[in-house]
């Protein structure tokens, strides 16, 4: 009996063991699941906000010759603003969701590059300033908008890699303590039988012995 309640704990010590495994690997899968997903919807509000922006100067250079209305870049303008709040909530929450701070903080300094220049646009458009509008276009948004992307890919992939990766390390450690159950109790059942059988056999020695001194 002591060695069947050896085996059972054994067993139910890995099988714990086991579910810890699993778990602790979908969790690291989920948060990274979190981060891959913040890191395409940045991607997505950073487009929105460079096409905001540009479509907004374009807006405005046809209002100069009559072709649109000052509305139409008004309008244009609010959802560039919406765009910026947009983009810094999203990379905001790809920050905070990240486990590796320093990894993430240069993604968060290169949106500053992209959102400021975009703010002081948007300003420029504002009062009509067109010229220093396409300016700041061409010599800041632009390149800020294209190394941004380029981080933002790279985290978005690099997040795909390591859910992979903790999937292969949760299922390794699983196969590994299935074995170990498998090894466990046949080993167990014939230790356990080798034991019965030599305290029979210790029994019956006794009795021997006794039935001997009896006579």
């Amino acid at each position: 009996m002591a060695a069947v309640a050896i085996a059972v704990v054994s067993i139910a010590l890995i099988a714990t063991a086991m579910l810890f495994a699993i778990a602790s690997g979908t969790t690291d899968t989920a948060d990274e699941g979190e981060v891959g997903i913040l890191s395409e919807a940045s991607l997505s509000a950073a487009a929105t906000l460079r096409n905001g922006i540009v479509q907004a100067h374009l807006l405005a250079e046809a209002n100069d010759l009559g072709i649109t209305t000052g509305d139409e870049v008004a309008r244009a303008l609010v959802q560039a603003d919406a765009a910026i709040a947009e983009l810094t909530d999203r990379i905001d929450r790809l920050v905070a969701a990240a486990d590796d701070q320093e990894r993430v903080e240069p993604i968060l300094a290169q949106a500053d590059r992209l959102v400021s220049p975009a703010a002081a646009a948007a300003e420029y458009l504002s009062s009509g300033d067109l010229e220093a509008s396409a300016a700041l276009i061409e010599d800041q948004i632009e390149p800020a908008y294209s190394l941004l992307v380029g981080q933002l890919a790279v985290e978005r992939d690099a997040a795909m890699a390591r859910i992979a990766l903790a999937g292969e390390d949760a299922g390794r450690i699983a196969d590994a303590a299935r074995f170990l159950v498998v090894l466990l109790v046949p080993l167990t059942v014939l230790w356990a039988y080798r034991k019965r059988l030599r305290n029979e056999q210790i029994q019956r020695d006794l009795e021997h012995r006794l039935e001997t001194v009896s006579y």
